[in-house]
């Protein structure tokens, strides 16, 4: 019996590409990093008449085109005949290609990433006809551009990675006027500051920020600090709080408790710091 289901968990490995063993598969989940969306149409293809469910909770740091709507468009969702039900969140890393000369990596989509990424032309990709009528898109920036997030609306997943305090200068492919409701993340369970180890002090996390948290992820029950990050002196308890936290994570041997004193009903602490021994 061919399988109706499948999930696949950290990469997309040559083993599931280029098989044609699930062409009954009506429903496929990703959840972690994948290399190249011509990998990824390869494996998609096999089921291409019969999926029906589409997960993607990726990220990626050398294929530019999984964050651009024409292309996720013509080369992925196109083919899907009978395609009923789309969700995803896409993570692009573009600060990773940096840390590298590009004259010596060996991907060719790699050396053609460009230094700066304009997220405005990313967003025009997704106000075709197609997408504005199928879908409302998410999308948001890293301060310094290190990352692109873009992800469906209403957000299916229960846990956000990678938050910073431009968060709340988002963008949506549609007028706020058409949207607005929809603006909720109420699924999500867990979030994660990202780790700048580069300029904690110059992007702290701000109280724009946690109102953001406070009335977008109004659900939130984890919360995971790492090693860098810096909290804006303008946020205090008479301010804001998080009533729904009730586990704190963290990477580091230092925690500003400035952080616990938003969290009222905090009732785990947890520290994950490993200190590094020679």
């Amino acid at each position: 019996m061919m399988p109706y289901q499948l999930s696949v968990g950290n990469e997309v490995r040559e083993s599931l590409v280029g098989k044609p063993t699930r062409k009954y598969l009506k429903k496929f989940s990703l959840n972690g990093f994948i290399t190249t969306l011509r990998q990824f149409q390869i494996l998609l293809t096999q089921f291409s008449s019969t999926l029906e469910y589409l997960s993607l909770h990726i990220h990626c740091d050398t294929d530019l085109e999984f964050i651009n709507g024409h292309d996720l468009y013509h080369q992925i969702l196109s083919k899907l005949s009978k395609l009923k039900y789309l969700h995803f969140c896409i993570q692009f890393y573009h600060y990773y290609h940096q840390l590298f000369d590009k004259s010596s990596v060996d991907d060719d989509k790699m050396k053609l990433l460009p230094t700066i990424i304009d997220l405005q032309k990313i967003i025009k990709t997704y106000q075709t006809p197609y997408w504005l009528q199928q879908q409302t898109i998410f999308f948001y920036e890293h301060e310094e551009k290190e990352f692109y997030v873009c992800a469906t609306l209403p957000y299916h997943y229960q846990y956000f990675r990678s938050l910073t305090s431009n968060i709340v200068n988002y963008h949506l492919n549609k007028a706020l006027i058409e949207t607005s409701s929809l603006l909720t993340m109420s699924k999500v369970n867990k979030i994660e500051f990202y780790d700048d180890e580069d300029c904690p002090d110059d992007l702290p996390l701000t109280l724009e920020l946690f109102q953001f948290i406070q009335k977008t992820l109004s659900r939130v029950n984890i919360l995971i600090l790492h090693e860098y990050y810096n909290v804006d002196r303008n946020v205090t308890q008479d301010k804001v709080q998080l009533p729904t936290v009730e586990e704190l994570q963290y990477d580091t041997y230092y925690l500003d408790y400035n952080i616990t004193k938003l969290l009222p009903n905090l009732q785990r602490k947890i520290c994950r710091w490993v200190p590094y021994i020679r």
